[in-house]
């Protein structure tokens, strides 16, 4: 039964009879974790002892991730996606790189996780990014999945103005300063 990496409603039972002694099993899982039982059954139908082991399926190279999804903010981005559909079990992580518009590698796109998804803060607002993520395991990384976005426009905020005084012939419109923008006194 098994792989044992996944729940309990989603693994494969297998139950083989034979003569022989060998039993070849198929569609397993790549790094799957399978628990074997064999028991021994004489022709009068009486049963051995259970002999219980388990078998480790050997290492498969993960297809492309599924169905990414990204967030976009003034200066991050929020990647989501869903694992590969063959050799999740193999999987150690995920290793993402990019670069911008102009070719440039940009160091804050440089991430490992082991998570399907991930926050990239500190980014250029108004800036197309191409990000590439990465399936990797124990032996080998799989080939790049591109996803291209651009991160938003920072929405400029109406600044707040007080009229100090309104005059027949003048007035005057307090100073302050505003997302490092410094406003002056007005007189007119």
């Amino acid at each position: 039964m098994g792989p044992e990496q996944r729940c309990v409603n989603l693994q494969q039972k297998f139950s083989i009879n034979t003569t022989g002694t060998q039993v070849s099993f198929e569609d397993l899982h790549p790094c799957g974790k399978y628990n074997v039982s064999i028991i021994s059954e004489s022709k009068n139908g009486t049963k051995g002892p259970s002999i219980n082991t388990e078998i480790v399926t050997k290492e498969g190279k993960p297809t492309k991730i599924l169905h990414s999804k990204i967030v976009l903010g003034p200066h991050k981005l929020s990647i989501s996606w869903s694992p590969p559909a063959y050799a999740d079990l193999c999987l150690s992580g995920y290793r993402l790189s990019g670069w911008n518009d102009e070719k440039k590698p940009v160091p804050a796109l440089d991430k490992t996780t082991e998570n399907t998804s991930i926050l990239i803060d500190g980014l250029h607002s108004c800036q197309a990014f191409i990000e590439q993520i990465i399936t990797t395991t124990h032996t080998a990384d799989d080939n790049p999945e591109k996803v291209e976005t651009e991160t938003n426009a920072i929405k400029a905020q109406a600044p707040s103005i007080e009229t100090m005084g309104a005059y027949y012939n003048n007035y005057y419109i307090l100073s302050f300063k505003f997302e490092s923008v410094l406003y002056s006194f007005i007189r007119g």
